[in-house]
């Protein structure tokens, strides 16, 4: 006021401007959490409380997938997803392993010795979840292959496309045949008679060509004469096809193998066969096969390249039942090697006459022979024909012939043929003459020539190489030979014959062609040398028909281990130390994670005692003799008999009591006391899976008081 008073009158705020919650504290399954909110104007904080989340029981039901029975001992194993505390509960005789966990993902572990260790992950919903689960002695996914080499009979079953060029092996070579004019080598000018050296390289080409000054003022240059004739020769045939078989069983009763797909590794050397229709891949999808159930699949492979070739792959699929899901995967590898010989089955035998006159006929005969064990399908010999060239030509023909130019030989084709057997069996030979008349499409300047070399090359177009040899002969007959008559049967270790006729009137001429061993016929392997753990073992086969023994090796076998030493007694609060010992090579191990099932003490006056390990391991001392049970409910551990894979007793023990173990149908293994001096009636009745190799310090009564046992 103008008069110096004031007076204060309040003003309304604006409000607080609070942001989106965000969490401070984050609850737990017993502590609540804590959210805030700030205001963007003056920073005030606003907080609320997040209930517990509180505890919800889960379970795991633990069974034997083969029998469904329960399996109590087992050590069950919870990890969080986002976390690095890990819960462990051991099943108890109902098989069941109990845990509080709160809603969310976890990784769980489950171990039995005696069974396949499985990890699976889990999400946890709701206020209680009970999940089975399924163990397995054996892998659960059971793999087998087979391979079998392919008659033509079946390849066409099976519908693999015998035209496809994808399929045919293909051996393209140039035989380069190089002939001498009889009179080269000198030359006569006016009428001065000079000697000249001519020199050539590999293909026949005048190196270092020096001229010769003649006295007469006359230069001399020297010019190769050689002639040079190039036949082409094709022979096809199919490849060698192999069926190889996966069988993929599930060996469980209860879960089913879902989304199960295999993939095959194909070595360099072999190839997925071209079909009639459709196409195959590596990769086979299954898809889901029911307890106890098999499935199988076929690939078509190729021989591509020479070569033993051993075939490998993996099996992934999802283990599913019990409301859990595993991801699991096997791997396989064929037991016998995919053998293939490509062009290494035949052999080509090339001949040519040694002298050519010019203007006359000049032959060369091509044999082609089944030198393998093998039948071959489909087997052709072509030859197109020949070209006469010059030294001064020869490497632009040869070039352009190696790199699959057929226009390479185009012109000048004088009687070309072509020779095929569908089924080409050992020893079976193709045999044809290729006739040409000397230095055609050319001039020559002398009449007779001599041949000097010939030799072949592959060209580009091969996919493989068969064996040629080249023969220089004084003349060729064009023989028409019959189909041949086998007249020594090959066998396994000797060679045999085939004799071929010659159908013309009037020629008695006869060729010998040599038979190929026979395969070994052999029988089933038989284990030579058992493998150790240490050492493979050794397995032969022998021929049925011949003295002849394949060797093979076989996988090392697990250690044997023996019961344990108890290094450090677990305690209610933290896990024993146990050592064990290979019974074979003494190679020990430890455990940390020893702990105990269960215990008591049992007798008239509570002299014995006993204790139950979770690695199956039945502790029995006392000071004198174990009680007889005439009911055996009334056993101690009557509840986890099925968790006893193994009984210690201890020294001075004289006597086990009758129906002591009765139905501990999981026993393999029992340790007897030097003390032991008696065994009663019925003592180790029911226990299926012992084995009296393991009962041999039971010296007293042991025929009469151990029964089913196998």
């Amino acid at each position: 006021c103008g008069c110096g008073e004031t007076k204060t009158e309040p003003v309304k705020t604006d409000g607080h401007s609070y942001g989106d919650w965000y969490v401070k504290t984050a609850p737990t399954a017993t502590e609540k959490g804590e959210k805030i909110s700030r205001c963007s104007k003056c920073k005030d904080v606003q907080t609320e409380e997040i209930e517990a989340l509180g505890y919800k029981n889960t379970v795991f039901v633990i069974s034997d997938t083969v029998n469904q029975q329960v399996v109590s001992g087992a050590e069950v194993f919870v990890t969080p997803a986002e976390g690095t505390q890990t819960e462990k509960c051991i099943s108890d005789a109902s098989g069941k392993a109990s845990f509080d966990l709160v809603n969310g993902i976890y990784s769980v572990q489950v171990a039995k010795n005696g069974y396949q260790l499985r990890n699976f992950t889990i999400e946890k919903q709701g206020d209680a979840a009970e999940f089975t689960v399924y163990l397995n002695k054996n892998d659960i996914l059971k793999l087998e292959t087979q391979v079998r080499e392919m008659s033509k009979e079946e390849i066409i079953n099976a519908g693999i496309d015998v035209n496809a060029p994808e399929n045919q092996h293909v051996y393209e070579c140039i035989t380069v045949l190089r002939f001498t004019p009889v009179t080269s080598g000198n030359v006569t000018i006016n009428p001065v008679h000079l000697d000249l050296n001519f020199y050539y390289d590999a293909m026949g080409c005048v190196i270092n060509p020096k001229p010769f000054y003649t006295p007469a003022g006359i230069t001399v240059y020297p010019v190769s004469k050689d002639v040079y004739l190039i036949i082409q020769s094709r022979t096809t045939w199919l490849k060698e096809m192999f069926d190889v078989q996966l069988l993929v069983a599930n060996t469980s009763t209860v879960e089913t193998i879902e989304n199960c797909v295999a993939n095959l590794d194909l070595p360099e050397g072999l190839s997925l066969a071209v079909m009639t229709e459709g196409t195959q891949s590596l990769k086979h999808t299954f898809g889901n096969i029911a307890p106890l159930e098999t499935a199988d699949h076929h690939w078509y492979i190729c021989g591509d390249k020479e070569g033993d070739y051993f075939l490998n792959g993996i099996v992934t699929a999802v283990r599913t039942g019990g409301g859990i899901k595993e991801n699991i995967t096997a791997t396989f590898t064929t037991q016998d090697p995919i053998s293939v010989l490509a062009g290494s089955a035949m052999e080509l035998l090339i001949e040519a006459e040694e002298t050519a006159v010019a203007g006359m006929p000049y032959r060369v005969r091509y044999t082609l022979k089944n030198v393998s064990s093998k039948t071959l399908y489909n087997v052709k010999l072509q030859v197109p024909g020949g070209k006469f060239c010059k030294a001064y030509e020869i490497e632009s023909v040869i070039h352009r012939a190696l790199m699959g130019d057929m226009g390479a030989l185009s012109g000048d084709f004088n009687n070309g043929y072509e020779l095929a057997a569908e089924v080409f069996e050992p020893g079976d030979v193709l045999m044809g003459v290729f006739e040409i008349t000397f230095g055609i499409g050319i001039d020559l300047e002398e009449v007779k020539y001599v041949l000097r070399e010939m030799f072949s090359m592959s060209t580009n177009g091969s996919t493989t190489v068969i064996p040629t040899t080249h023969k220089i002969v004084s003349s060729i007959d064009s023989h028409v030979w019959d189909e041949g008559t086998v007249t020594i049967t090959p066998t396994c270790t000797t060679k045999g014959e085939k004799v071929y006729n010659c159908t013309d009137a009037g020629c008695n001429e006869k060729m010998v062609v040599v038979l190929a061993e026979t395969s070994h016929n052999y029988g089933d392997w038989t284990n030579v040398q058992a493998a150790t753990c240490k050492e493979h073992g050794i397995r032969v086969r022998k021929c049925n028909d011949c003295s002849h023994r394949m060797q093979a090796t076989t996988n090392l076998q697990s250690h044997r281990w023996d019961l344990g030493t108890i290094l450090k007694e677990p305690t209610k609060g933290e896990t024993g130390m146990i050592q064990y010992i290979c019974k074979d090579c003494k190679e020990t191990k430890t455990s940390n994670n020893l702990s105990v099932v269960g215990e008591g003490k049992f007798g008239s006056d509570n002299s014995a005692s006993w204790k139950l390990y979770n690695n199956g391991t039945l502790s029995v001392s006392g000071s004198d003799t174990l009680p007889d049970f005439s009911d055996a409910s009334n056993i101690p551990w009557n509840d986890l008999s099925q968790q006893i894979e193994a009984v210690q007793i201890a020294d001075g023990i004289t006597k086990i009591g009758k129906n002591l173990f009765v139905d501990a149908e999981n026993l393999k293994t029992v340790a007897i006391p030097d003390s032991l001096s008696s065994i009663e009636a019925n003592a180790f009745d029911g226990c299926e899976n012992l084995s009296l190799e393991e009962l041999v310090l039971f010296y007293i009564f042991i025929t009469t008081q151990i029964s089913y046992c196998r």
